[in-house]
């Protein structure tokens, strides 16, 4: 998948190769350093949890929305 938005290096045209997954258990198994976990509903952006790495990587903080496509796809929305 292929991200882009327009914050950090994203910003300036910039994009960037990731993988996305889905995990049961996190909220047990993880500390949320920063927003709410994830939830979505029908309509909306899908929502997305992300390491503090890729947080920092990416200058993402909560509320942040990025482009997210597959190839030869256009675009969908993540929150």
């Amino acid at each position: 998948m292929t991200a882009s938005g327009d914050v950090g290096p994203l910003a300036e045209g910039g994009t960037v190769q990731l993988g996305l997954r889905t995990q049961t258990g996190l909220p047990e198994a993880t500390r949320l350093t920063a927003g709410t976990w994830p939830r979505s509903g029908p309509g909306q952006p899908t929502q997305v949890a992300v390491s503090q790495a890729v947080a920092d990587t990416l200058a993402l903080r909560p509320g942040v929305r990025l482009g997210v496509a597959a190839p030869g796809r256009p675009p969908s929305r993540c929150s």
